[in-house]
Formats: structure tokens, sequence, C-alpha cells
């Protein structure tokens, strides 16, 4: 297993950037919730222990992996992108806008960040770099990876999930899982569900 390391963070900081971010999404594709995207500072030197691509991680790893992040964090910030923009932009559209958002309201202000993927362009005057998979090559997008994903789960496990129990977000977070499209089957849509994704010609049922 490839393991991520601060080989670009400190290039970066040999170029003269002090804060250098990671930026990473989560839930883009979900077919409920929202889309999360989280912007991560750590500290130069920091013991970079079990931080990796948080898909990689048992439940119990990124909760202690997002404790020591949240506890030596020099940057943080939150971006995401609703049901209703997720429906009406499109999924791609709405990883940047959730992206971008992570990194304007990151404080303090990053002075460079490296975000997963290749979307190639976000609203944002950081100064910015794509690397596919860069989760798996960079600590502080790892770190991103696993605050994003600890967070969005949280939030479809302990209050979506109560709103509409039938589902199983408490397990499947959104996901289509085999026992969520059969809960869908049965009660239709609700108005956390991605409407512009393939769930069939159900339509929302309040319940």
């Amino acid at each position: 297993m490839k393991e991520p390391s601060y080989f670009y963070e400190d290039y970066l900081r040999s170029r003269g950037f002090g804060i250098v971010c990671g930026v990473d999404e989560v839930g883009r594709g979900s077919i409920a919730g929202e889309l999360l995207a989280t912007c991560i500072g750590l500290p130069t030197g920091l013991d970079k222990k079990n931080i990796r691509d948080s898909k990689t991680l048992s439940e119990k790893q990124r909760s202690e992996m997002s404790n020591y992040i949240l506890e030596n964090i020099v940057a943080i910030g939150f971006g995401s992108a609703s049901v209703e923009e997720i429906d009406s932009l499109n999924v791609l559209e709405a990883t940047k806008l959730a992206m971008a958002r992570a990194i304007n309201t990151c404080r303090p202000k990053p002075d460079y960040v490296i975000i997963d993927g290749s979307v190639l362009e976000l609203d944002t005057d950081i100064p910015k770099s794509f690397i596919i998979n860069a989760d798996s090559v960079s600590v502080v997008v790892a770190a991103a990876s696993i605050v994003a994903k600890l967070t969005r789960d949280a939030e479809m496990k302990y209050n979506l999930h109560e709103k509409f129990p039938m589902y199983g977000w408490d397990r499947n977070k959104g996901y289509g899982t085999r026992d969520h499209y059969r809960a869908i089957e049965e009660y239709g849509i609700c108005e956390y569900h991605r409407k512009s994704f393939n769930l069939g010609k159900h339509e929302w049922k309040k319940t």
C-alpha cells in the first residue's frame, strides 16, 4: 500500500509558501445528502502516523486520525454543496463549488493548496495544484479526506438518519446500496435524495 508523504508540502515550503493545505471531497458518488469538501493544513514535521486515504482506513482508524489531525491543524476550512445545488449544477460543478468554498473559508488563509482530482479550475485566487489521487501521495490531502469523510458520515448517521431512518443512512451514508434502493422502492425518495441521479421513476413521498 502506497503511503502519503510530505514531499509536495516540503517542496512548496522550500519555494516560500508558508501554509500549505490539502483539499479533498466526499459524497460525490452518493445518491443522497450533501457533498462536503475540507481544506486542511498541518504543521511542518508533524508525525504523519496513520494519516492516509480515508478509504483505506476502518471507521475506528478514521475517528482516531481525525481527532489527531484536529488537535494539530494549523488551518481548516469546510465547504459544501447542497442537494439542490448538485441537482441544478451537476455533480462536477457542485464538487468545484464545495472545494472553492472550503478553500475560501479556510482560516488562516492558505498560501498554497494541493487539490485531489483533475477539475483544473476553481473560483479561488489561492495558488494551487491538482493531483489525481493526491490523497494517496500527500499527507495534507489525506488528512482532508479523513476529516471530510468523518464529518459527512456523522451528518448522515446522526442527523439525517434520525429524520428518515427507513433508508438506513446510519449504515450506507447515503450511497446506493441494495438495501437503500429497496427502501426507495418501498417509500419513494425524500428531500435529501439527489433527483438528478438515476433513482428510477420514483417521486418524493413525504413520510
